[in-house]
């Protein structure tokens, strides 16, 4: 199973690669710079947020919640990064 999952996500990254290559407007440059604001983002913002409400949870929801408010904080973090990232970009 392990190797077919790798050779699905090497076919992808490889349609990607070609896609982007065989593109008109790909800039490199760009695609360079958003990759480091995407690291920086995440070691810095998010990484120490989710950091933080973990241990916020440990602390003070009891043993027995503690998976179900994780998944729960965790899925809303993500839907609140989508969700800004789409309001900020307007219609």
């Amino acid at each position: 199973m392990r190797r077919v999952l790798v050779a699905v996500g090497v076919a992808v990254m490889g349609f990607a690669v070609v896609g982007a290559l065989t593109d008109v407007d790909f800039d490199p440059i760009g695609v360079v710079v958003f990759l480091g604001a995407v690291v920086i983002a995440h070691d810095l913002v998010l990484m120490p947020l989710v950091l933080a409400a973990g241990a916020l949870i440990a602390r003070f929801v009891p043993g027995a919640a503690r998976p179900a408010v994780a998944v729960v904080a965790l899925c809303g973090l993500a839907l609140s990064v989508v969700a800004v990232s789409l309001w900020a970009a307007g219609p």
